[in-house]
C-alpha cells in the first residue's frame, strides 16, 4: 500500500452510507414529499434553482436515457483524483446520439450542483455538455435530490428504456453514526452520495423511497464500493430490471463509460443476458494487466475486484429460502459448521476500515457453500444445495470475481458468487461494535426473513466458543 506505483487505487470510488456523525434523525423524515410535487414548486430541497439555460421541452424518445447521479462533493473531485472529471471526459466521448442520451446530475466540492445533457459529437474531438440548471445549496445527500433528477431527466429526455447510474461513496448498509471509533474521529459525510459540505448521506433505510419516487428503471448501475449486498438491493428490489454493482471496494478507475455507451449505441435492443456478458467481460479484460492513468502505475493484473449482475424480480423469493436455510442449520445445531464458515468465508472490506478478515461483509453462496460442506445433517446440507441453486441460476445473472489470491489475505475472489450479506465476524469483540445509525433489524430483508435473528445465534455460537 505505501508504493508510490500504487497511487490511490484502494480509494473507493462508492455511493452508500459510512460514518457522518453530526446528522440529526430528523433530517432524513421521509415527510411524504413527492418528486413531482418538487418539481411543480420549481425547487430542489435547499437550492435556488437558476433559470435553465436552454428549454426543457421535451424530446423525441429515444432508445434509452443514461441517467448519472454523479455525487463528487468529496475526496472524489479532489485536486488528486479528479474522478467525476475522468468518467465525464470518458462520457464525451460517445455524447448523445440518435439513439441513446446520456443526461447527468453533476456536484463536485467548492461548485454547484450542474443538471447536464452531455451533447452530440460534432467533430473529432469530445462532446461538449448544456447545463440545463444549476443548484447552488444543494445537497446531494438527500434523496429526494435524486428523485427530482431522474423525474426531470424522463419528462425532458424520454425513451423506450432508462439506466440510472449512482456514483459516489459506498459502504453496504452500514450508517456510520458513532464520532468516534477506537479513539480515532471519523471523517464526516462519508456514505451514499455523501456531500461533505451539507454533512448529508442518504441512508440505507431511504434506498426505498428514494427509488419509489424516481420510479421504474431498466437497469441501475451502482459505481460505488461494496453496494451489491443482499441488504442494500432487498430494499429497492421492486424499481430495477437488473442491478449491478461490486460486493467489493472499487477502484478510482470506476466503470469504462466510453465502452458502455458504445455498446449500448451498437445494440440499443440488447437482452439481460447480452448486458450482463458486455459488463463482466468489459471487466475481466480491463483487469487484466497493469494500467498507467495520469501518470501512475495501477496494478490492475492483481488487484482483487468484483463484479456482478443480478435479477431484482427474484428478491421476492429470498426471504424463504434463506429461513429454509437457516432454519435446518439452527434446528439442527450446526455449530461447528457455522464456526467453519464464518473463519474461512470470502470477505470484503470492512466500512468502519478495521481489517478484511473481520469485516461483517461476507459472501453469500461461499457462507452457505462451507455450512453445507461441513453440516452433519442431511437436511442442513439439502437447504444449503437448494439455496446455492437459487443464488447461482435465480437471483445472480452474472459474476465474476478476480484475481484468485487477494491482497492482504489470500480470498480466492474467483470463487465469490455476486452478493454479500451481513455475517458473524470472526473477532469475537467485533459483535461489541454498536455505530450503525440504522439498526440491523429495521431493514427490510430482517423484517421479511430470520437473518438477522440467524446472525444473533450465529454470533452466539463463533463467540461462545472464543470464550470457552
Amino acid at each position: 500500500m505505501k508504493n508510490r506505483s500504487f497511487g490511490f487505487w484502494a480509494l473507493p470510488l462508492a455511493l452508500a452510507v459510512f460514518g457522518a456523525s453530526t446528522v440529526k434523525a430528523d433530517d432524513f423524515a421521509l415527510d411524504g414529499l413527492t418528486a413531482a410535487g418538487i418539481s411543480a414548486a420549481g425547487t430542489v430541497p435547499g437550492a435556488d434553482k437558476t433559470p435553465p439555460a436552454a428549454a426543457e421541452a421535451p424530446q423525441a424518445p429515444k432508445d434509452w436515457t443514461v441517467m448519472v447521479f454523479m455525487s463528487a462533493k468529496n475526496n472524489l473531485s479532489s485536486a488528486e483524483l479528479q474522478r467525476d472529471a475522468k468518467d465525464l471526459l470518458e462520457m464525451k466521448q460517445i455524447g448523445a446520439t440518435g439513439k441513446v442520451n446520456i443526461v447527468v446530475e453533476h456536484g463536485a466540492a467548492g461548485r454547484s450542483v450542474r443538471r447536464l445533457l452531455i451533447g452530440g459529437k460534432t467533430g473529432g474531438g469530445p462532446a461538449g455538455e448544456t447545463v440545463y440548471a444549476e443548484y447552488p445549496g444543494a445537497d446531494m445527500g438527500d434523496y429526494k435530490q435524486v428523485a427530482d433528477f431522474v423525474q426531470w431527466a424522463r419528462k425532458t429526455f424520454p425513451a423506450r428504456k432508462y439506466m440510472l447510474v449512482l456514483w459516489g461513496h459506498g459502504s453496504g448498509w452500514i450508517d456510520r453514526s458513532n464520532d468516534e471509533i477506537f479513539g480515532a474521529p471519523v471523517k464526516k459525510g462519508r456514505g451514499i452520495f455523501n456531500d461533505e459540505e451539507q454533512q448529508h448521506y442518504i441512508r440505507t433505510s431511504e434506498l426505498r423511497e428514494m427509488m419509489r419516487l424516481a420510479g421504474h428503471v431498466d437497469i441501475l448501475m451502482m459505481n460505488a464500493c461494496l453496494m451489491q449486498m443482499a441488504e442494500v438491493l432487498y430494499e429497492m428490489k421492486d424499481y430495477a430490471g437488473l442491478i449491478a454493482g461490486s460486493e467489493a471496494s472499487l477502484t478510482v478507475t470506476g466503470f469504462d463509460y466510453e465502452a458502455l455507451l458504445d455498446f449500448m449505441n451498437k445494440n440499443p435492443s440488447f437482452t439481460d443476458e447480452q448486458f450482463g456478458d458486455f459488463i463482466t467481460g468489459w471487466f475481466r479484460g480491463f483487469y487484466s494487466d497493469s494500467r498507467v492513468m495520469d501518470g501512475q502505475v495501477f496494478p490492475l493484473g492483481v488487484m482483487p475486484a468484483t463484479l456482478s449482475v443480478v435479477r431484482p424480480s427474484a428478491f421476492s423469493e429470498l426471504p424463504a429460502r434463506l429461513d429454509a436455510f437457516t432454519g435446518a442449520v439452527m434446528r439442527n445445531n450446526e455449530s461447528a459448521a457455522v464456526i467453519t464458515a464464518i473463519d474461512k468465508v470470502i470477505r470484503f472490506d470492512d466500512p468502519r476500515g478495521d481489517a478484511i478478515t473481520g469485516s461483517p461483509y461476507a459472501d453469500l453462496y461461499d457462507f452457505v457453500r462451507l455450512v453445507g460442506g461441513a453440516a452433519g445433517s442431511p437436511e442442513t446440507r439439502q437447504a444449503a444445495g437448494q439455496l446455492m441453486d437459487f443464488i447461482k441460476n435465480r437471483l445472480v445473472l452474472n459474476s465474476i470475481g478476480l484475481h484468485s489470491l487477494h491482497y492482504t489475505n489470500k480470498y480466492d475472489y474467483s470463487q465469490v458468487g455476486g452478493l454479500s450479506i451481513n455475517a458473524t465476524r470472526r473477532p469475537a469483540w467485533a459483535v461489541d461494535l454498536k455505530s450503525e445509525y440504522t439498526k440491523y433489524g429495521d431493514l427490510a430483508l430482517s423484517k421479511d426473513s430470520q437473518w438477522d435473528e440467524f446472525t444473533a445465534w450465529t454470533d452466539g455460537v463463533r463467540h461462545g466458543a472464543d470464550r470457552r
